[in-house]
């Protein structure tokens, strides 16, 4: 079974594509990187490519996409993950409905066993059984946006993420240091203010550094 971290957040625009690519930054030729995404028939909510929806590269109800030409695109988030480090990255799309044959496939058929990877999206989040769930939240999006089940994600998460945005001072930002303060009287969950852009060995705290390290430890004489 693969090892997986899993990067989650409340609504698009997180943040969540630009967390992985500073954690494989910070752990170049260490991790695959899985973009999992779900595709809705009638185009809501479905990812934008630069080339359009996402549902033209769906077949049947589920897809694993590994083209380097495709995942290598400039500007997507697949080619800033491989450009970033990633050991390979793959991009899986699902229908509603569909996430239990698509876990299926690629705990089956491609990913490898210990394999460590991080994974982008929350639709598999509870078949994967990832070992650690990161949640990426932007003081921006209004509660209405919020996925369903956002909170009680967050209360099972390893650390929740408050993206700062980028060039402000981590945590000196009101509405970053508001929603901080309203997560952390709802969860029992570890908090931090951070931009996510930031390198990661410039992080005030560890913990992410630290579930980097526990998911892929390295061994002796590497």
């Amino acid at each position: 079974m693969a090892r997986l971290l899993s990067i989650a957040a409340p609504a698009n625009g997180s943040g969540k594509t630009s967390l992985i690519v500073t954690l494989l930054r910070a752990n170049p030729g260490v991790f695959t990187a899985l973009k999992a995404s779900t595709v809705y028939r009638d185009g809501r909510h479905c990812p934008r490519t630069g080339s359009g929806c996402a549902c033209r590269r769906l077949e049947g109800d589920y897809t694993v996409i590994t083209d380097p030409g495709v995942i290598g695109q400039p500007g997507t988030d697949t080619g800033r993950m491989k450009e970033a480090g990633a050991v390979r990255t793959l991009w899986s799309l699902a229908r509603p409905g569909s996430h239990a044959e698509l876990w299926s496939h690629l705990s089956r058929a491609v990913l490898g066993d210990h394999e460590p990877v991080l994974c982008e999206g929350t639709g598999i989040i509870d078949l994967a059984r990832p070992e650690s769930i990161v949640m990426v939240v932007r003081p921006g999006p209004s509660r209405d946006r919020w996925k369903a089940g956002t909170w009680s994600l967050m209360e099972r998460a390893s650390l929740v993420v408050v993206n700062a945005a980028p060039g402000e001072a981590p945590g000196e930002t009101v509405p970053a240091r508001d929603l901080a303060g309203e997560i952390r009287a709802r969860t029992a969950t570890p908090v931090i203010v951070e931009d996510v852009t930031r390198p990661l060995d410039l992080w005030r705290s560890s913990t992410l550094r630290d579930l980097c390290a526990r998911l892929a430890p390295v061994r002796p004489g590497s």
